[in-house]
């Protein structure tokens, strides 16, 4: 029988406080890593789960972090097709850096335009990033308002621009050349240099 892999992820106000809960999460003896403004926290083989989760919701408490933390923690499981943890309830997203799962013709450190496209509700924005996966163009950001796409060059940026606005819950998608800078600060999004750049802010 396979061994059911789990962690949770935590998320917290800013990189600084997430870093000093990973030293605590870390000094309790718990299997933590971060990434940017997230903590996961895995449960080890034979251990069971809610004795994790307790575990670490008591030291974050007794390091006086958790008035820190945003939301609830999230149980997220092993996705061995895409290779990272997953929100059973949305699989199509990588659980702890929040970005989309893909299979995109490109790289994404290969678009020099972006694409710009906006939901017309929030009710529908995962439909709509499930068609816009169907596109196979990266996504460079997602937030609560819109998805951005990767494009290879200003007719790639037209092509997702008239595909997306034919889909009946998009508001409007809106293309643009890239600049060095915001090409630059992708290098180090997609190299996990969230110092430079949270992954989490708009490009």
């Amino acid at each position: 029988m396979a061994v059911r892999r789990l962690c949770f992820v935590l998320q917290f106000a800013s990189v600084d406080r997430a870093i000093d809960a990973a030293d605590v999460l870390y000094g309790n003896e718990l299997w933590v890593q971060r990434f940017g403004d997230r903590v996961a926290v895995y449960v080890p083989p034979g251990q069971q789960p809610p004795r994790i989760e307790k575990a670490a919701r008591h030291a974050l408490r007794d390091g006086g972090m958790s008035d820190q933390m945003l939301g609830e923690i999230r149980d997220l499981e092993w996705n061995a097709r895409a290779e990272c943890f997953v929100d059973p309830d949305d699989p199509g997203v990588d659980g702890i850096l929040g970005t989309v799962i893909q299979d995109a013709e490109f790289d994404a450190l290969d678009s020099k335009w972006q694409v710009t496209v906006r939901p017309s509700s929030i009710f529908v924005h995962r439909a709509v990033r499930g068609e816009l996966v169907s596109l196979r163009r990266p996504f460079l950001d997602a937030t609560g308002e819109h998805y951005v796409l990767g494009a290879l060059n200003a007719g790639d940026a037209q092509a997702i621009v008239e595909d997306a606005e034919r889909l009946a819950d998009v508001r409007d998608a809106t293309a643009r050349r890239l600049t060095w800078l915001e090409r630059w600060r992708l290098r180090q999004q997609f190299a996990g240099n969230y110092a430079v750049m949270d992954p989490s802010v708009p490009l």
